[in-house]
């Protein structure tokens, strides 16, 4: 009877370990496999919001040239307001002078 427990545990053992180990590479299989997954929707959803057929609406779409034409103006914008500013600040310095010199 003691031979029939050991070799009943021992086969239960041997079965368990079997069955645990094909279930990890399984499961190890399994999430490399999700993983790959993972990966090429991330890639088709960068190349999905890089694509020039969004699904937004087409007037808040700026193509490359307008995004330029737009930088090109506000930069000269903000230029000739530094250049106004600097003027101004150039004739209230003169302007104080010249009223502090009179008295």
């Amino acid at each position: 009877m003691e031979i029939l427990k050991n070799g009943m545990a021992n086969i239960f053992r041997v079965a368990t370990t079997v069955l645990l180990s094909t279930l990890l590479s399984f499961n190890i299989f399994m999430l490399n496999a999700i993983r790959g997954d993972v990966k090429d929707i991330g890639g088709k959803m960068y190349s999905h919001l890089t694509n020039e057929e969004m699904h937004t609406l087409r007037g808040t779409v700026v193509t490359k040239n307008e995004f330029e034409m737009h930088r090109k103006f506000a930069e000269d914008n903000y230029n000739r307001i530094s250049t106004d500013i600097d003027k101004l600040e150039l004739n209230l310095k003169t302007e104080l002078r010249d009223l502090y010199n009179r008295k």
